[in-house]
């Protein structure tokens, strides 16, 4: 079999072609790189026993220069239990990382840079698991909670912070906090209750908290926006955010999202006045306030844009 010359220059143009598009298309696909002059930032998060944490951090720095504290850098890319930051100089920073979806919150630390790569392994101090047993509001009622969420408050300081939460047969379970004092709510299908925790520097084995689940109320809310005169039509998606008082210096704040049919049902919540705010791309936003009684289930039509 003969190989023409011409067959040969045709497929030597069709490999140049395909190196000229994969040079076109490397700089969109390729993250983000330092440049030579500035410093840049790798965070790698271990436990207290020096293990990887199983969730790359999102990092928050601030540049400390002549007592003015102000944000830097900018996320480059995250793997496993790291993230990289750039478009830093020299310097000092300090640091708080944020761990999705544990709920966990560690720092301030303090970071010193110097030109080029900087390396930084962040230690968290010790989590401890706390589970607990859930007495149910109705006694004739022995089905478990299907779903529930969390709230924890470090030293009655701070907004409240959702933490991972997961309900069982024996109960409630919680991913863990960090040492410290703190108010713990939990929201479930059939209730929710409130305790306080207490957990040491050298605790390691899990914590009991109990927990005795007081009778709610919920809300069903149904999100439409008109499209002509005479008619709605739902919007899935709608970022729902709910907030109330529900003890001094207690304010969690919920998000949902609705369903294909514009609608989402909250958990049973404390009894009491509750805020909300509903936003969908594109539509003006609206807000208002219900509340909820205990053994009721409140409907809130919102209509964005009417």
């Amino acid at each position: 079999m003969k190989i023409k010359a011409k067959d040969i220059t045709y497929s030597w143009q069709w490999v140049l072609l395909l190196i000229a598009v994969l040079c076109c298309l490397w700089p969109l696909a390729a993250p983000a790189q330092p440049a030579l002059d500035e410093s840049w930032l790798s965070v790698s998060v271990v436990d207290a026993d020096g293990q990887p944490f199983p969730a790359a951090p999102t990092v928050s720095l601030y540049r400390l220069v002549n007592n003015t504290r102000t944000t830097a850098g900018r996320p480059m890319q995250s793997t496993a239990n790291t993230t990289s930051l750039i478009g830093l100089t020299v310097g000092r920073y300090e640091a708080q990382i944020t761990l999705q979806p544990y709920g966990l919150i560690d720092g301030p630390k303090f970071i010193d840079l110097v030109s080029g790569p900087n390396v930084f392994v962040w230690k968290l101090p010790r989590i401890t698991p706390v589970a607990g047993a859930l007495t149910l509001p109705d006694p004739v009622n022995t089905i478990p909670p299907r779903r529930a969420l969390a709230f924890v408050q470090f030293a009655g300081k701070g907004a409240p912070r959702q933490v991972q939460c997961s309900v069982a047969k024996d109960g409630y379970h919680l991913f863990g906090v960090f040492p410290g004092q703190y108010r713990l709510l939990v929201l479930t299908d059939q209730g929710s209750g409130m305790t306080s925790l207490t957990v040491g520097d050298d605790r390691k084995d899990p914590l009991d908290a109990p927990l005795s689940l007081t009778a709610g109320g919920s809300i069903a809310f149904e999100v439409t926006r008109p499209q002509d005169k005479d008619k709605s039509v739902p919007v899935p998606g709608a970022s729902i955010t709910l907030s109330s008082l529900v003890e001094r210096g207690f304010v969690p704040s919920i998000t949902l999202r609705t369903d294909g049919q514009g609608k989402i049902s909250t958990l049973s919540l404390p009894p009491g006045l509750w805020n909300w705010t509903v936003v969908a791309p594109n539509l003006p936003q609206a807000t208002g306030t219900v509340t909820v009684p205990p053994g009721e289930t409140q409907a809130v039509a919102v209509t964005l844009g009417g």
